[in-house]
């Protein structure tokens, strides 16, 4: 297992901290949100200014640039996503800041994280803390905490959240991207296996249960809220239930009804 791209360790690389500006993320979250709830009900009401614009991230890959491109395609032809990103002068120096090399990124975030705040041999001090068990387990947390405020590792910690950040928002676009192009279809046709080929190639396979009590998820001017739980989890809201996306970290989607054990596996789109 390498921690890595290209050998590279996040954890010598050096990183200009009035590069990155000072976010707070649970307020940014819910800016975003206000600022694409209007998205949202473009898409409820099918307006196809805004589906022709969410449909063109369909085939996009996932990376830091998907949500400023999609921000700033809907201020240009919408008045109003315009005046409320004005509000939030912090989205919008978010959105502004120029992307992380990926190369810092390496092969995953948690993995470039350990390697910031452990050095290149973290997963060894890993191990070494999870057979302290308990007390191994809190000494790691407590080197994370000063981390965050050591001169050198923090600025690159915040770098790090930033790409992080933006993918999480790309992921939201690319399901603003899904609905689209399900909106397009006038009456989705589901065959005997629960299976769903969309025309970008997407693929969607709903289990027999899903399909007979939420046959809305395929409709989505019936999604009145959504939501990312956690990278690569997401929540739809249809007629008060709540439908869980679960991403796998290749191709796949895992899409269920929450609380319950329906499924429905969806191919390619949220990348």
């Amino acid at each position: 297992m390498t921690d890595t791209k290209e050998g590279l360790n996040p954890g010598e690389v050096e990183v200009n901290p009035a590069q990155f500006p000072e976010i707070n993320y649970k307020n940014l979250d819910k800016q975003w949100l206000v600022v694409t709830e209007l998205a949202r009900r473009a898409l409820v009401n099918k307006d196809p200014v805004f589906l022709e614009i969410a449909h063109s991230f369909i085939d996009k890959p996932v990376d830091q640039n998907v949500a400023p491109a999609f921000i700033t395609q809907l201020a240009e032809q919408f008045p109003k996503v315009q005046g409320r990103l004005k509000r939030y002068p912090q989205l919008q120096t978010f959105l502004n800041t120029p992307a992380v090399d990926e190369t810092f990124i390496g092969s995953d975030f948690e993995s470039a994280e350990m390697s910031i705040v452990l050095g290149k041999n973290w997963l060894n001090e890993l191990h070494a803390a999870e057979s302290l068990e308990l007390g191994g387990m809190f000494g790691l947390l407590s080197k994370f905490g000063q981390a965050r405020k050591d001169p050198e590792k923090g600025p690159k910690l915040k770098q790090l959240k930033l790409a992080q950040e933006r993918y999480k928002l790309a992921r939201d676009v690319k399901l603003f991207a899904l609905g689209a192009e399900l909106a397009s279809i006038a009456e989705p046709h589901v065959d005997a296996a629960g299976r769903l080929e969309l025309p970008s190639g997407t693929e969607l396979f709903l289990d027999e249960q899903f399909r007979e009590l939420e046959p809305d998820f395929l409709h989505p001017e019936q999604w009145e809220s959504r939501r990312q739980i956690k990278d690569r989890v997401y929540e739809v809201e249809i007629n008060g239930k709540n439908i869980c996306l679960k991403s796998k970290k290749r191709l796949d989607i895992q899409i269920c009804l929450n609380h319950t054990n329906h499924h429905c596996l969806l191919k390619k789109n949220l990348r």
